[in-house]
């Protein structure tokens, strides 16, 4: 099976060199339909938070059957579906840095047998609802938006607030460990995307994590 990885983030590449022990064509976002169509890919991942949909319907149109696996956590698999990529070659999938390389895949597809790729290149997949935020995604970010909450009223510091989790939880990481190996930038999109989708309160972005999130912009 020939795989194509268009992204330009170092860190989810290297995820995937380290999953799939397989060679893998990693292919710049910015020049990905060219190369991809030279490459003749078989099975094709995006897995950067902002999917190229209009680059992807396009790709479509030259190669109806090759499988795209997208970053699900901010699109909906609707969403591609609406442009006229064909959900029987659609695979959405919780894409995020430090999920890449896990043995289990969160995985969104109407078509039967779409989850058996996956699986074929070592992961185990747990097929979810299409919705933005998936399942993990949404509890880890609104987790991580309850601790800048914590701190921005003065309860606790970032590092209490991680030694609490560990101990307390038996979480694996504190939040804002978490938050520092996903990237901010992807919790601050994902927060945004699910309150627009839900206009829950909860996942109402913290003005602390704003500020933190200026600051690196």
């Amino acid at each position: 099976m020939k795989v194509t990885i268009v992204s330009n983030n170092q860190n989810i590449l290297s995820e995937f060199e380290e999953k799939l022990k397989i060679s893998l064509n990693l292919v710049s976002k910015d020049t990905m339909l060219t190369d991809i169509l030279k490459e003749n890919t078989d099975l094709l991942f995006c897995p950067d938070l902002k999917v190229p949909i209009k680059k992807l319907k396009k790709l479509h149109i030259k190669m109806p059957n090759l499988k795209i696996v997208f970053n699900a956590v901010c699109t909906k698999l609707e969403d591609l579906v609406a442009e006229g990529i064909n959900e029987s070659i659609l695979i959405g999938m919780n894409l995020l840095p430090t999920f890449v390389n896990r043995p289990l895949a969160e995985v969104t597809t109407q078509a039967k047998g779409n989850s058996q790729v996956l699986m074929e290149l070592g992961w185990e997949v747990k097929n979810v609802a299409s919705r933005i935020g998936l399942v993990t995604p949404r509890v880890i970010v609104m987790i991580i938006n309850e601790a800048y909450f914590t701190v921005q009223e003065g309860t606790a510091t970032k590092e209490d607030i991680d030694v609490g989790m560990k101990l307390g939880t038996n979480y694996p990481k504190g939040p804002f460990e978490w938050a520092n190996l996903i990237g901010l930038k992807n919790i601050y999109k994902t927060l945004d995307a699910l309150y627009e989708d839900t206009k829950e309160g909860r996942y109402k972005i913290c003005p602390l994590l704003k500020t933190e999130m200026q600051g690196i912009s």
